[in-house]
């Protein structure tokens, strides 16, 4: 019986070989993208926020998504919140004279995409206006009720 010149050990020793490297490219890929968390420096400012609004922002993170503010009072502030994925770091920026809140996303992780931070805070934000509006509205928190 011929083998095509290929003895059955190069041919075990082949296969192996190919089992392994996707694990040693995927390894490698890993440590090249950083997947622990990217460092970066992308803001948005929004208008239209006085300070009562960023009190109620700061409030909402904390009590929802259990986000540390430092230092927790003032015009700028850091905050700090852990994902599932690893930590997320945002620096917050109020100016009062203009009424405008700048954020800038410092730290996220590499799976989380950066269009749900933007839409999460873009949601928040609106919720702790429409309460400036009418505090007495009812908060929609999803319930644990299946």
């Amino acid at each position: 019986m011929r083998r095509c010149g290929k003895s059955a050990a190069l041919s075990t020793t082949s296969s192996a070989a190919i089992r392994i490297a996707p694990g040693r490219m995927l390894t490698r890929l890993v440590r090249r993208s950083n997947i622990a968390g990217n460092l970066m420096s992308n803001s948005r400012t929004f208008s239209g926020v006085n300070a009562d609004a960023l009190s109620r922002i700061k409030g909402f993170g904390r009590a929802e998504y259990s986000v540390v503010f430092d230092p927790p009072e003032g015009p700028r502030s850091t905050a700090t919140s852990q994902t599932p994925f690893g930590e997320c770091v945002v620096e917050f920026v109020h100016d009062s004279a203009r009424a405008e809140l700048t954020l800038t996303i410092v730290k996220k992780p590499w799976l989380v995409p950066e269009g749900m931070l933007w839409g999460g805070f873009l949601a928040a934000l609106e919720r702790c206006r429409e309460q400036a509006v009418d505090p007495a509205a009812p908060v929609d928190r999803p319930s644990d009720e299946g």
